[in-house]
């Protein structure tokens, strides 16, 4: 009937990034997206990256027993650090429960990346604030080691990126 997120949030992380931002999306499969820097976050569809409205004002999920349906959840942060957990209130056998989704009795871990404004007003991210860089895919922007990730020092990698970026 419902999914929201039960959540604690703090400062993003700082210390070791994995960069590897996307390249694109794909519309085949219907996503859950829940905004955690809002309040209280609602289960919103998404097309592409763009929610679409509360998934579950839109739309009720009836399953016959022993039938199950998978939603696959995207958690974001723009500003927080947050550990969290899924609540979903279902009724079954006539009785409103709440069911408590977690990452083996875990909370579900996500940070927002460090940024800062670029020379345009847009946010990109900051490297400089980690301590250990690893770049791979779209984060490799000299195209050399799209598949292995590579370790760089977080200041020589920004200021390599912003020399290509210059030149290109």
């Amino acid at each position: 009937m419902n999914m929201r997120t039960v959540k604690q949030c703090g400062r993003p992380l700082s210390g070791t990034l994995f960069y590897n931002p996307p390249g694109g999306a794909s519309d085949e499969v219907v996503r859950l997206y829940f905004d955690l820097d809002k309040p209280r976050p609602r289960a919103q569809m998404l097309k592409g990256f763009d929610p679409q409205g509360d998934y579950f004002s839109l739309k009720t999920v009836s399953l016959k027993r022993d039938e199950d349906v998978v939603f696959l959840v995207y958690a974001s942060t723009l500003k927080y650090y947050c550990s969290f957990s899924l609540a979903l209130d279902v009724l079954a056998d006539g009785r409103q429960q709440t069911v408590t989704v977690t990452d083996h009795d875990q909370p579900f871990r996500v940070t927002a990346l460090q940024s800062k404004k670029n020379q345009d007003g847009d946010l990109e991210t900051d490297v400089e604030k980690y301590k250990v860089l690893y770049v791979a895919g779209n984060g490799d922007f000299t195209g050399k080691h799209p598949d292995q990730w590579r370790r760089w020092d977080p200041g020589k990698y920004a200021r390599a990126r912003e020399e290509w970026w210059e030149a290109d």
